[in-house]
């Protein structure tokens, strides 16, 4: 296998960065079926994973950008998407795009406050 050209996240200056993230099941190494919600529920899960890595939590993050190939999704992702935080919401930015990797629906990136 070959080495990945990023890493997955980075701390500086007391800031967690977080690479894209789409809703690759990382067991089967495949992106999961179903779609869009699917998707962004193992997008979800895979960063809590790495948040937990560096003890972060949902609620620390300040920015994410979701990536959507088409904005027809964007009214289900936004009502998965809140679901995720119980104190504030990060703020966002949301862009439609042509391709991502895999050929998914969804790819987020994430910023968070480092504790």
């Amino acid at each position: 296998m070959s080495k990945k050209p990023y890493t997955p996240a980075i701390i500086s200056n007391g800031i967690l960065y977080v690479s894209g993230q789409i809703g690759l099941d990382h067991a089967k190494g495949e992106l999961v079926g179903g779609g869009v919600i699917p998707e962004l529920k193992q997008i979800m899960q895979n960063l809590k994973v790495l948040l937990n890595q560096y003890k972060c939590e949902y609620d620390q993050l300040i920015a994410v950008t979701i990536y959507l190939k088409t904005m027809d999704d964007y009214k289900a992702v936004n009502e998965e998407y809140v679901s995720y935080f119980t104190n504030r919401l990060p703020t966002r930015t949301c862009i439609s795009v042509v391709g991502l990797p895999f050929n998914a629906a969804i790819e987020i990136t994430a910023t968070a406050e480092f504790k």
